[in-house]
């Protein structure tokens, strides 16, 4: 099966090439992909409420390269591997706030095309 459809690869495949101007530049299963040019974990946390000092604590958590707001969500981006989402939890708990949910995201196999090839997906 060939396509450049990402969103329709990722769905129906199990094994995977990418291939750039007619040569083979990565292959594995979707997830070896994405491990594959994964640099940073991103997660998503809603709480219940969030304060400055909060926020200032999870930056301060080792591994955390950025942590922003929106609302009651936290955007926070970690060093890959860093495994410091207890941690961040623990801080959440410890200001006195609750998790409502959390969401890690994923890369997509669009943004491995990208990273890989440097060029966007041509229709």
């Amino acid at each position: 099966y060939t396509s450049h459809y990402m969103e329709e690869v990722e769905e129906i495949c199990t094994d995977i090439i990418i291939m750039d101007l007619g040569r083979v530049i990565a292959k594995g299963t979707k997830e070896e992909l994405k491990d594959l040019v994964a640099v940073e974990e991103r997660v998503k946390i809603e709480v219940s409420s969030l304060s400055f000092t909060l926020i200032e604590k999870i930056k301060g958590i080792n591994g955390v390269k950025e942590c922003s707001i929106e609302g009651n969500e936290l955007f926070i981006i970690s060093k890959k591997g860093s495994g410091n989402l207890g941690k961040i939890i623990d801080a959440i708990v410890e200001s006195g706030s609750e998790v409502v949910s959390v969401n890690m995201e994923k890369p997509t196999l669009e943004s491995v095309f990208l990273t890989l090839t440097g060029k966007k997906l041509r229709d």
